[in-house]
C-alpha cells in the first residue's frame, strides 16, 4: 500500500536516533520522533499538546521555553546546547531549532533536532577542570620557589656575611666576642634549618593538597623559634627585638603556617625598620581569640597602599635597600586564612606598621 508523504515523513524521523520534535508558537508538542519517546520514557499521545513543564522541573522547562520563544521572536535558525537534569540525570543536548514560518512570514511554531551530547560536555567540563587545576598548581608552584626564596635568602646571607666577618676579624677580636658572634651563628643557622623543614613540608602539604592539620601550640615557643633565623639579620641593621608573650598562651594552629607567616612578618619589619629601630611581638586575648601583633617603628605605609596591601604587588625596596618577591603579605592572608585565622594590618607613614595575626583558642 502506497504511504502518503506525511507518513514517509513520519517514518524518516522515526528512523533517526536524534531526537525530533516539531512545537507550536506557544511551545506546545506537535510531534516527537520515536527516539524522543524512547529517550524521556513517554508515549507520543501523553506529551503531544503539552509543553516542556509537563516533562522537565520547573526552572529546566522554563529555560528551554526561553529558547524556544527566542528562537520564534528572532525568526533565525539556531544552533544550540541546551543542558539540565531529567529525573535525576544530567543531560546536554547541542539542538538545531528552527522556527516554521507560514506564507506570511508570520511564525506559526518551530522544529527542533537534538543529539546528544552529554558525555562530551561532561569530557569538556572535566578538561576545564583539570585545565583550572593545572594553572592552580603552577601559581602554587610559583608562590612556594618565591617565597622559599623570600624567606631563606635573608637568613642565609646574615649566616655567611657574620662568619665571614668571624673569619676575617678572629685574630683581632677577644675571646668573649669571638665565643658569642660563634653562639650566633650557630643558633641562627639551627633556627634556620628549622624554617627551611617547615617551608618544605608547607611545600608538600601545598602540592599535595592535603588540608593542613590545626591543633593546639605554645605559641611563646613558636615566637622564639620563628626570630631566630632573623636575629643576626637585626642585629647587623641595629634593630631590637620586644618580645612580651603570655608564656602559656596556646591557639589552634598549623605550625609550619605559622612559621611561614611570623617569619614573612619578621622579614618584612626589619626591612622596613631603619637602624637603631625597634620590633615588638606580643600577644593579647580577647573572647576565646589570641592575637599575635608584630609591630615597628620603621618608615611606615602610605594611606593610598594600604587598600590594597595584602594583593600581589611590586616589592618595596627596605631602608637598606633589601630587595623582596611582592608576595609575602597576599601569601601571609591567605594562610591564616587557610587554618580559620584572620590577618590586619595598621600604619602610618614615619610611626610604624603593626600586623595582628586573630586565631581561636577552641574548637
Amino acid at each position: 500500500m502506497k504511504k502518503s508523504v506525511p507518513e514517509l515523513m513520519k517514518s524518516l524521523l522515526n528512523s533517526y536516533n536524534d531526537l525530533c520534535y516539531i512545537k507550536d508558537s506557544e511551545g506546545v508538542y506537535l510531534y516527537i520522533n520515536d527516539a524522543y519517546c524512547k529517550k524521556i520514557m513517554v508515549k507520543e499521545e501523553d506529551i503531544i499538546g503539552k509543553n516542556d513543564l509537563a516533562l522537565y522541573d520547573e526552572d529546566v522547562a522554563k529555560v528551554l521555553m526561553a529558547n524556544d520563544q527566542e528562537i520564534m521572536n528572532n525568526k533565525q535558525a539556531v544552533i544550540i546546547e541546551e543542558e539540565g537534569e531529567y529525573q535525576g540525570e544530567y543531560f546536554c543536548y547541542k539542538s538545531n531549532k528552527t522556527p516554521l514560518l507560514d506564507e506570511n512570514g508570520e511564525v506559526y511554531g518551530m522544529s527542533g533536532v537534538a543529539f546528544d551530547y552529554t558525555k562530551t560536555k561532561l569530557l569538556e567540563n572535566e578538561k576545564s577542570t583539570l585545565l583550572a587545576e593545572l594553572k592552580t598548581s603552577n601559581e602554587t608552584l610559583n608562590n612556594l620557589f618565591s617565597v622559599i626564596s623570600h624567606d631563606l635568602k635573608e637568613p642565609f646571607n646574615s649566616l655567611m656575611t657574620s662568619s665571614q666577618l668571624l673569619l676575617q676579624s678572629r685574630f683581632n677580636i677577644d675571646e668573649d666576642t669571638r665565643n658569642e658572634m660563634l653562639f650566633d651563628i650557630n643558633n641562627a643557622a639551627k633556627s634556620t634549618f628549622y624554617l627551611m623543614e617547615n617551608l618544605l613540608a608547607w611545600s608538600l602539604q601545598q602540592m599535595n593538597k592535603i588540608v593542613p592539620d590545626i591543633q593546639m601550640y605554645n605559641i611563646a615557643k613558636l615566637v622564639e623559634t620563628s626570630v631566630a633565623p632573623y636575629s643576626i639579620m637585626a642585629k647587623n641593621k641595629s634593630v631590637d627585638f620586644a618580645i612580651s608573650v603570655q608564656p602559656d598562651i596556646q591557639c589552634l594552629l598549623n605550625e609550619q603556617i605559622i612559621h611561614i607567616v611570623v617569619a614573612n612578618l619578621i622579614n618584612n619589619a626589619i626591612k622596613f625598620t631603619k637602624k637603631n629601630g625597634l620590633i615588638e611581638i606580643f600577644t593579647t586575648e580577647e573572647s576565646n581569640r589570641c592575637n599575635i601583633v608584630i609591630k615597628d617603628n620603621g618608615i611606615g605605609i602610605e594611606k593610598r597602599a594600604l587598600k590594597n596591601i595584602f594583593n600581589i604587588q611590586k616589592s618595596s625596596l627596605g631602608t637598606s635597600y633589601e630587595k623582596g618577591t611582592g608576595i609575602g603579605l597576599n601569601l601571609c592572608k591567605k594562610l591564616i586564612e587557610q587554618i580559620g585565622g584572620k590577618i590586619t594590618l595598621t600604619s602610618e607613614i614615619g610611626v610604624g606598621t603593626a600586623v595582628k595575626i586573630t586565631l581561636h583558642q577552641h574548637h
